[in-house]
């Protein structure tokens, strides 16, 4: 009786080992097997691909959700402006970010129960930071996930886009120490004298 024990165990070992020998031999060729079954599931642009005007409301939760993303307490009205011309440009000329904006103001006030811009800044964070809103980056492992969806393209399409124009405008190029963002002509005496 022991010995049938045993001998099970040994198979049993020897099964489990040479498994696990053929995985790790395999895991090179299964690699990029894995990498395109996981494209499938990156986040894309909502639908309907139609182009407009978003209305006031959402574009003031779009404003106040890059507000909170970049750490920056109250945008300047030069910033605002800014931001406003590039969403403006983005769902008027590019099909996909009418939906994608509205999609993510909708949400976005869904998860404050209301109106995203009346809440108090550390309430914003909140409500953002338990749906894991707070970041840009989506890594590919959760985009297996079937729950978090709609999350995932907000923080990989919508909040990436806005971060983007945000430091594309003067106070983001100021955030990385830039007095005058290119293209825009700054002190001309500057460039006669070594920098400070």
């Amino acid at each position: 009786m022991f010995l049938i024990l045993t001998t099970v165990k040994k198979r049993r070992f020897l099964i489990i080992l040479s498994t696990t020998a053929v995985g790790v031999v395999s895991l090179p060729w299964l690699k990029p097997f894995l990498y395109h079954l996981g494209e499938g599931f990156v986040p894309r642009m909502p639908g309907p691909d139609t182009t407009g005007s978003l209305s006031p409301g959402e574009m003031e939760t779009l404003l106040v959700y890059t507000e909170v993303l970049s750490d920056i307490l109250d945008f300047s009205e030069e910033t605002r402006q800014y931001l406003r011309s590039h969403i403006n440009d983005r769902t008027e000329n590019k099909t996909g970010y009418l939906s994608l904006f509205r999609m993510t103001a909708t949400f976005i006030d869904e998860l404050a129960g209301g109106n995203f811009s009346k809440l108090s800044r550390s309430d914003r964070i909140a409500a953002l930071e338990k749906r894991g809103l707070m970041s840009c980056r989506v890594h590919r492992r959760e985009c297996f996930s079937p729950f978090g969806r709609r999350e995932r393209t907000i923080r990989a399409l919508a909040a990436t886009d806005l971060m983007a124009a945000y430091y594309r405008s003067a106070a983001g190029w100021a955030v990385v120490g830039y007095a005058y963002p290119p293209g825009h002509c700054g002190d001309l005496t500057r460039y006669t004298r070594a920098e400070a």
